[in-house]
């Protein structure tokens, strides 16, 4: 409601001053502090933590002037606190019994769950991580995929090869195509969410070229990741997330969203609706190498390896998605030219968790461009790049 009001008032103070080209454009927005809640999360002030507030002042006014309309939240979260925390309205997606429609039009805040769609693959990667420290699942990640799933030893014929490593790493070589659009039938993830089985979709998929020499994005080995871990752990992926990884981290208020045929599956891939502050707490976790208020949530050993290059991305994935590397289900990246590296958690539609260690930084976005027909948002990379990353600096 304050973006709301604030949006309209500079509009009409926009339309007086264009009047006289000598006056500068005003600015629609006036910052103030995140609000304290008793969650977890101390905030504080840009200038607290040194960070320019005429260039966030600036960025703010970008997104309100935005044509797209596409972002919904802007969180940044420096030096342990959470210093800009900024919500839009919009249009959020609905995937429950795969139905991809938008949600009416809402007001976003701290409190409201949504959709973070590939986000939710880096989840599955911590889980995992969570997995092998516990002793549930083997920390040998070139253990077979077909070593989990002795009821489907039929379909590994020829596929023995394929490693977890592999599947993490998006590489086992296994035929997957999910580039049209998720209301294609011919999507090999909408069939596979509309399976009766889609586990054994996915293990009966050929291979098409030798595990290790390609990367191929495949949202199906995310779900079977999650299935390692539930089995292995004797429970739903969802109840091992919210006992190991949620509760821990005070995030109470979750959804995740299983297959229509089995509950207990739940969509690894893309199946997660989160608050964004939920996904400040995941970005902080992460850039403290595990550790959630003196707590080893999940081994820096984990971290480091999981964050870390593990397969060079095609080139054209620099011009699109600003990565240049894949590691465990994170993106890897760099910033001004190459100087500041950092690691991704993103999903469809502008849901982003950035971070960048050596600023002691998380940036978190969520968004709703559902439609690549429809106007181009401002690009996540041009905003790091040209307000927040400079913020921290100057």
């Amino acid at each position: 409601m304050k973006l709301r009001m604030m949006y309209c008032m500079g509009l009409l103070v926009l339309l007086v001053s264009c009047q006289n080209d000598q006056l500068p454009p005003p600015s629609l927005y006036s910052y103030s502090n995140p609000t304290q809640f008793n969650d977890g999360i101390e905030v504080g002030g840009l200038n607290q933590v040194g960070m320019d507030e005429q260039l966030i002042t600036s960025m703010m006014d970008e997104l309100l002037n935005d044509p797209s309309h596409s972002y919904h939240s802007m969180l940044i979260f420096k030096d342990d606190k959470l210093v800009l925390e900024e919500y839009f309205g919009g249009f959020d997606l609905e995937i429950r019994d795969y139905e991809l429609g938008q949600v009416p039009f809402q007001q976003f805040d701290e409190s409201s769950l949504h959709f973070s769609a590939s986000v939710t693959k880096s989840v599955t990667s911590l889980l995992y991580g969570i997995a092998i420290d516990k002793g549930i699942v083997p920390a040998n990640l070139n253990t077979s995929l077909f070593t989990f799933f002795d009821d489907y030893q039929d379909l590994g014929n020829g596929k023995l090869d394929v490693t977890v490593h592999h599947m993490l790493s998006m590489t086992t070589g296994l035929e997957w195509s999910e580039d049209t659009d998720f209301v294609n039938p011919t999507n090999n993830l909408v069939e596979m969410w509309n399976a009766q089985d889609p586990v054994g979709y996915l293990l009966a998929k050929p291979l098409e070229i030798s595990p290790g020499n390609v990367w191929n994005y495949n949202s199906g080995v995310s779900t079977i990741l999650g299935e390692i871990v539930a089995r292995s752990a004797n429970k739903s992926l969802s109840e091992f997330a919210a006992e190991e990884l949620f509760e821990p981290l005070g995030i109470n208020d979750f959804e995740w969203v299983g297959h229509v045929e089995n509950n207990d599956l739940a969509l690894g891939g893309g199946g997660l609706y989160l608050s964004a502050r939920s996904m400040v707490k995941l970005g902080r976790l992460v850039l403290n190498e595990g550790v959630w208020n003196g707590k080893q949530i999940v081994s820096a050993e984990w971290i480091r390896e999981s964050t870390s290059p593990q397969f060079d991305l095609p080139p054209s994935f620099f011009e699109s998605l600003h990565a240049e590397e894949y590691g465990y289900h994170w993106w890897v990246e760099s910033y001004d030219n190459g100087k500041i590296q950092g690691f991704s958690a993103r999903g469809w539609g502008l849901q982003f968790i950035i971070v960048v260690p050596a600023l002691d930084l998380v940036v978190v976005l969520n968004g709703g461009h559902w439609n690549p027909q429809e106007t181009a948002p401002v690009k996540f990379n041009y905003l790091i790049e040209e307000y927040i990353i400079p913020a921290v600096q100057d």
